[in-house]
């Protein structure tokens, strides 16, 4: 990938990379040096990830401009999918673009179909969910009773998120947060019930990392 980034861009591009596990290129400017330099910084202080992404949908790409726009949607909705060639049993819903389910007439309007996924999905059976931002994209990885929940502000480069509830799938009474440029950030109002746990971030400049553990 190649990120054309200016200013403070440039970091949210080096962060965007990393969360994805993705080999990157950055062009920035002079404003966007110290920025760049500050989130590399940060990154080299994250442990390697090394665990598989956690999916709740299975999304069979037909290579169209619908279909693309249709999962950019489900990214910034964090509706968690995975491209499969099949319908895969073990994911809790499969969307075909084209079948009875979700009509190729009815993905002309990418965002009305993104919310027949979410509703199809249910709320209750996302695995993350995000309150207080329409600007955060969360990806969750996960293995061996450990979640790793990664959160990227895509509005970073002109303002952060305050007050961001979190709501993931599982209980983890231990946790470990990260958030560039805000050091020491601690999370707030963690709570552990049967099958879920929340929490919310104080503030979200541009990426944070937060570890779950059983």
């Amino acid at each position: 990938f190649y990120y054309d980034a200016k200013g403070a861009g440039a970091a949210l591009a080096a962060a965007e990379a990393f969360m994805y596990g993705a080999n990157a290129m950055v062009g920035t400017d002079s404003t966007g040096l110290k920025p760049f330099a500050e989130m590399l910084s940060f990154l080299r202080g994250v442990s390697a990830d090394a665990m598989p992404p956690i999916a709740d949908i299975g999304f069979m790409d037909d290579g169209t401009d619908v279909s693309g726009e249709v999962m950019n949607l489900m990214v910034r909705h964090n509706l968690l999918f995975q491209l499969v060639s099949a319908p895969d049993r073990r994911l809790k819903l499969n969307v075909r673009i084209g079948s009875k389910e979700y009509p190729a007439e009815d993905a002309q309007d990418p965002g009305g179909m993104a919310q027949v996924i979410r509703g199809n999905l249910t709320d209750e059976k996302r695995s993350v969910r995000v309150y207080g931002s329409a600007v955060v994209i969360a990806r969750l990885t996960g293995a061996a009773g450990h979640l790793r929940v990664q959160l990227l502000n895509y509005a970073g480069a002109a303002r952060k998120v305050d007050g961001l509830r979190v709501r993931v799938l599982g209980s983890y009474p231990k946790h470990q947060v990260a958030a560039a440029g805000s050091p020491g950030e601690q999370l707030l109002d963690y709570t552990v019930e049967a099958g879920a746990t929340e929490f919310t971030l104080r503030e979200l400049k541009t990426y944070a990392v937060i570890d779950l553990l059983r």
